[in-house]
């Protein structure tokens, strides 16, 4: 189960239908302190090797594309309209597209790019769900994945506390990734590993990066046209 004051999450149709309806104003605050989150958003591109097409499933304002590496392309889609015409609004350009899709229909149509990178979306998901989808998301990553979630040992429920995000133990995180078909590499850094955030209670995060084997020869597609937006 997770929350977000009022609003209490059990599933993933739960979860789906608080993201859709959200407002803009719950967002941000959950993006705060905003310096935090743009170093997380920073340490999750820290995955990509080196440039290729990135999708990012709830992109929500589309930070991210602020910190894209050089040579990088993006696809991003979210369930919440006025999150993606916000995101269209302040920061398409051109290798940049955002999308009013839900994640499902990306991965159902077998769209594949070089590197999936996951940063909010699993905050009010059931985490059994957040298992079975980082395999799926897995299929569509010709590259690499990387993901930012919370250490469940270290993040604990406090009456104070307006939210409940879902989090994962990094043993069975690391499990689970160092499983992945045709994986090289796995990699899961600590938020303490991190100078910026010692001190703050974003040193209880998780980074997960994973690298598919070179040898798989999984050839990239591209990106949606560029004439579908939100």
């Amino acid at each position: 189960m997770s929350r977000w004051d009022d609003s209490v999450t059990e599933t993933a149709e739960d979860a789906k239908r608080f993201w859709s309806s959200a407002s803009l104003d719950t967002l941000h605050q959950m993006m705060a302190p905003r310096w935090a989150w743009e170093a997380w958003l920073q340490a999750a591109l820290g995955g990509i090797t080196e440039p290729g097409s990135v999708f990012e499933p709830g992109c929500g304002i589309g930070l991210l594309t602020e910190f894209l590496p050089a040579g990088c392309t993006y696809y991003g889609c979210d369930v919440n309209r006025d999150y993606v015409a916000e995101a269209v609004r302040a920061r398409s350009r051109p290798g940049v597209v955002f999308e009013h899709r839900d994640l499902d229909d990306v991965l159902a149509a077998g769209q594949q790019f070089d590197w999936v990178v996951v940063t909010s979306l699993f905050g009010m998901f059931p985490e059994s769900v957040t298992y079975e989808l980082i395999e799926r998301l897995w299929a569509a990553a010709n590259k690499g994945m990387s993901i930012t979630t919370v250490n469940k040992r270290l993040f604990g429920t406090h009456p104070r506390l307006r939210f409940e995000f879902t989090s994962h133990d990094p043993d069975e995180l690391l499990s689970l990734a160092a499983s992945l078909p045709e994986v090289r590499r796995v990699v899961l850094r600590h938020g303490r590993e991190y100078e910026q955030f010692r001190g703050h209670y974003w040193q209880r995060g998780l980074v997960l990066h994973a690298w598919r084997d070179p040898a798989s020869d999984r050839r990239p597609q591209l990106l949606p046209s560029l004439g579908r937006r939100g």
